[in-house]
């Protein structure tokens, strides 16, 4: 079974402008004696974007909830195509936290969805 793509299965499409944080994966650890170790964990950045979709039908707020529920929610990996860099296919996991929606008005919704990078 191919690796479905949110940017090309779901109706709505995020609203720009879209973020992105970048974490560049060191770590330190203090320890009890106050020294510090640092690591990677890492040689590249993990990138994280927060998509938000707004304003969106009540039908488009299913279909995208629907996309994720068949991921499991941050269970399984998809892909996304990034409209600001053109990248496509970018493999990308739903965060634990990665899905918020809120009612604007009794037919238009709003949603927001924070994703990062698999490697």
């Amino acid at each position: 079974m191919a690796t479905p793509n949110l940017t090309t299965e779901v109706t709505p499409q995020p609203t720009l402008p879209i973020e992105m944080e970048e974490d560049w994966g060191s770590r330190s650890i203090i320890f009890e004696d106050g020294s510090t170790q640092s690591f990677y964990f890492s040689d590249r950045s993990f990138r994280k974007w927060t998509l938000t979709y707004s304003p969106i039908t009540a039908s488009d707020l299913v279909s995208l909830r629907a996309f994720l529920l068949a991921r499991k929610g941050d269970y399984a990996t998809f892909y996304w195509n990034n409209p600001e860099t053109a990248e496509n296919d970018i493999l990308v996991r739903l965060a634990a936290d990665g899905f918020k929606s809120r009612m604007l008005t009794p037919t238009v919704r709003e949603a927001t969805v924070r994703i990062y990078q698999v490697y």
